[in-house]
């Protein structure tokens, strides 16, 4: 019995010697995430490419700075291995699901043909979704838009063709934005077979695909309100690594 009892001692000591090492590894790794996403917030540096790529590029270097602070000071390396590595995948969780709600930003990948040639198939956008202007040819989402075979809703990318108080003729699949052409490639006024004459009011919106022939937009699911447009197009990086801001 009195063999034993400073044994136990002992293994409790441990086990809070243990805790407080993990407690203290946890805080430094939050405190360095907190730091990051800071940063991220206080130079708006989803705004511009060559920021956050600069940042994702430091971001490994400056982590195995904190990694060697951690072994030598804990004098241990599975341990702040295995927590940041935790921390991490947790960390980049929360930024990727809730990029929106965090930074004001968010990113989508293209993966129709209705915005071709500004858009095409495998391109990645960064869209801005808080303090927004929406103006004339911007690249904007429209949720909730009613789905093509009428069934449920879904979201959309188009091009803002019409602003309130606009002017829209709509001769077969082209459109006439007071009195002008949105697409460069137009049949005469005259050999209109469906004709359509809309007046749009105020926080109504005309939203339209540059692919004239296969895009699902304002001229088949009709006018979009200003409350559902929640994100600008701001740079596309595309499949050659090129980036386009708009």
């Amino acid at each position: 019995m009195w063999l034993s009892l400073p044994l136990v001692n002992s293994v409790k000591v441990r086990i809070k010697m243990s805790f407080k090492k993990i407690w203290m590894i946890v805080f430094f790794v939050f405190i360095f995430f907190i730091i990051n996403t800071i940063v991220i917030i206080a130079f708006d540096l989803p705004r511009y490419f060559e920021r956050i790529d600069l940042f994702v590029k430091l971001l490994p270097v400056s982590s195995l700075l904190l990694l060697f602070f951690l072994v030598k000071f804990f004098k241990s390396v599975t341990l702040p291995v295995v927590l940041f590595v935790c921390l991490f995948v947790c960390w980049f969780s929360i930024i990727k699901n809730k990029m929106p709600v965090i930074f004001g930003y968010y990113l989508g990948e293209v993966i129709s043909q209705s915005m071709t040639p500004t858009l095409e198939v495998g391109d990645v956008v960064m869209y801005k979704t808080t303090g927004i202007n929406i103006e004339r040819g911007d690249i904007v989402t429209a949720l909730n838009v009613v789905n093509q075979n009428g069934n449920g809703v879904i979201n959309v990318n188009k091009r803002v063709a019409g602003l309130p108080d606009d002017s829209i003729f709509v001769c077969d699949f082209d459109v006439y934005i007071n009195g002008k052409s949105f697409y460069e490639e137009h049949r005469s006024q005259s050999d209109c077979i469906h004709i359509e004459n809309i007046e749009l009011k105020g926080d109504e919106y005309y939203l339209l695909g540059e692919n004239k022939f296969d895009s699902y937009d304002s001229r088949f699911f009709g006018l979009v309100d200003r409350s559902s447009i929640t994100a600008v197009a701001i740079y596309k990086v595309s499949k050659n690594s090129r980036v386009i801001y708009f």
